[in-house]
Order: structure tokens, then sequence, then C-alpha cells
């Protein structure tokens, strides 16, 4: 990936988190009580949650120029490993025999 990518990733994640918390402020101007609370810990996570998601965008190689230079030598943390989970998801199930009733 190289430099411009891994900065426009830093500036979507930033803007994004921006956006959420922003609502959130909102919302804390007309909540109150216990959900109040609940908000504010949603603004905590959420903000640091992204905030690791786009440190890992630069950290994720050693030396971390390695990012956008790959053929420097270095070393990377292995790829997301959502496309081989061994987890089944219900979409990609085929139905063997047809469902006798429904529910409305």
């Amino acid at each position: 990936m190289g430099l411009t990518s891994t900065v426009a990733g830093t500036f979507s994640i930033l803007a994004a988190v921006l956006s959420k918390t922003s609502f959130a402020i909102t919302l804390l101007r007309i909540l109150n009580g216990w959900m109040k609370g609940f908000v504010w810990f949603i603004i905590i996570s959420v903000n640091i949650a992204m905030g690791l998601s786009a440190l890992f965008g630069w950290v994720q190689c050693s030396p971390v120029a390695k990012v956008w230079q790959i053929d420097l030598p270095g070393s990377c943390w292995p790829p997301n490993g959502m496309s081989t989970s061994p987890i089944s998801y219900p979409w990609d199930e085929q139905l063997t025999e047809r469902p006798s009733a429904s529910v409305f």
C-alpha cells in the first residue's frame, strides 16, 4: 500500500470517528440519566477502537516505511484472516429441504 493510500485511510477513519462523535455529543444534549452514561461509554469505545484501527495502518510493518515502500527489508503483520475464517456463515449454506411452514 502506498503512502497516499495510508494517509487517505487515516483521514477516512478520522472523518468517520469525528462524525460519529459529533452525533453522539448531540445526543448527550437531549439525554439524561443512565442513557447519558451509556452514550459516553459508546463515544469512548468507538474512539479507542477507531484510533487503534488508524494506528495499526501505520505500525503494521517494521520499519514503518515498509508500509509504503514494499521493497525495503523488514517484516509486516500477516493480512487480516477474515477471508480464511473457519466460521460458516448462514448465507453460504444451501437449504437441503424446503421449510414446511413459515411464521408471519
